[in-house]
């Protein structure tokens, strides 16, 4: 007995002295807890990527003074177009350095079109889906009063059950007691964190540094399996993410801004890609799934964003479409090389300035 009171003990005071110091320095980042975001502002991050080289072996960023990527805010845009980029990974691209992202590469485009100006900043935070979009709009972004938010929506939302969970209790503003308690800890916190991380990658939504597309594994293609799992999304996932896309752009328009949409990208699909000569529709994309049927499943959730936008007269990019499928593009299945950020935001840009300048003509 004497034994197992010292073990509680000594585990007590172990997780106490934890917690303690990770409040003094935490060197996991922890964006998300409960329903706040906690930004990093004026933070500087050093990335090393030796083994990918797709992108440059030492990566560093920046995030100014409000915890997102790009210039500071402007004290007067009154006549300055101000956009923010929202998404998870793809927008947040912390492989690149800050002039590589796409937002930045759109940015530069932009400034060259508009003479009187364009503010633009990368909002993107790793894993984050329309549920943390939501929350981030309502903390940190309304306070900036930008004229449009840009939006880049469709991978994180995929087979998300926790989404439901999310979805009441953004919609009742109510925390349980688990919540609360690891909200308020370091320590628990931390552990959501890698938590999160594993389920990103039991789901198929994480990094292969620098995939080698010739050694995966070829899975048979069933087009009556993959409708068996369109369906499954369709009656599980689909109808919330349809609310919550509704929930994003009521929540942009009422802060005054508009949104647009940019539907989700990716190498997964069929055909050659021309860079290895591969065909890509039965490779294995995640724990046996064929990489054309993960497509036609994204294609499910792109198709309720294009619905959406549509009936909502949100102005949409279609870069599912219009981006091709070279593993150039890519170092795994949707997070981009230098070059393929580069090539997405020439195809954004092409897209977003006929539309601002018909805006602006208004």
């Amino acid at each position: 007995m004497r034994f197992i009171r010292s073990l509680v003990i000594i585990g007590f005071v172990t997780i106490v002295l934890m917690e303690l110091a990770l409040r003094v320095y935490n060197p996991v980042y922890v964006p998300l807890r409960a329903n706040d975001i906690y930004l990093p502002i004026n933070q500087e991050f050093h990335l090393k990527s030796p083994n990918n080289r797709k992108v440059d072996p030492e990566i560093s960023f920046r995030y100014n003074s409000v915890g997102f990527r790009g210039p500071e805010p402007l004290d007067d845009h009154e006549e300055i177009a101000t956009i923010i980029t929202v998404g998870g990974s793809t927008t947040a691209c912390i492989l690149l350095n800050d002039s590589q992202t796409w937002p930045d590469q759109l940015f530069k485009r932009l400034i060259n079109r508009f003479d009187t100006g364009v503010w633009l900043n990368n909002a993107g935070i790793d894993g984050h889906s329309t549920f943390g979009h939501k929350i981030l709009l309502d903390s940190h972004v309304k306070t900036l009063g930008p004229d449009y938010i840009l939006f880049l929506l469709g991978i994180n939302e995929i087979g998300r059950d926790d989404l439901n969970k999310f979805d009441k209790r953004v919609q009742t503003k109510y925390l349980g007691i688990k919540e609360k308690v690891i909200a308020a800890s370091e320590l628990l916190s931390t552990v959501q964190v890698f938590y999160r991380s594993m389920r990103a990658f039991d789901i198929g939504v994480n990094y292969h540094y620098d995939m080698t597309w010739v050694d995966l594994e070829r899975i048979p293609y069933s087009e009556s399996e993959t409708a068996k799992a369109i369906k499954h999304h369709e009656k599980t996932y689909l109808g919330g993410y349809r609310k919550r896309i509704q929930e994003l752009i009521d929540s942009t328009r009422e802060m005054g801004a508009e949104p647009i949409f940019m539907t989700q990208p990716g190498l997964m699909g069929e055909g050659i890609d021309p860079t290895t000569g591969i065909e890509l529709s039965t490779l294995n994309y995640h724990k046996e799934v064929p990489a054309l049927t993960k497509w036609k499943i994204l294609e499910a959730y792109n198709d309720v964003l294009r619905e959406t936008a549509k009936q909502n007269a949100v102005f949409l990019i279609d870069t599912a479409k219009t981006m091709p499928k070279d593993s150039r593009y890519y170092f795994d299945w949707i997070h981009y090389s230098i070059e393929g950020a580069e090539l997405l935001g020439k195809i954004v840009a092409e897209a977003l300035v006929p539309y601002l300048e018909a805006r602006s003509a208004e």
